[in-house]
């Protein structure tokens, strides 16, 4: 099973990420697909994305957003 998953599929640890701090979970939907395209873009896996990456898609992220992943 493990070698069947994607990770973009973690998008949905990241939404989770968000409505632990506060951010309604739609919003946090919204977000995670920005953070997804923008892996696209880069051409790399979620994982790979540096914390500046993602401070441009929300100013929620902190240093321990790679621990959700």
């Amino acid at each position: 099973m493990r070698a069947a998953l994607i990770e973009s599929m973690l998008a949905t640890d990241l939404a989770d990420y968000w409505w632990a701090r506060g951010v309604p979970f739609r919003q946090a939907h919204g977000l995670a697909g920005r953070v997804v395209r923008l892996s696209e873009s880069k051409n790399v896996p979620l994982s790979q994305l540096t914390l500046e990456d993602y401070l441009t898609i929300s100013s929620v992220f902190e240093s321990d957003v790679q621990n959700c992943l």
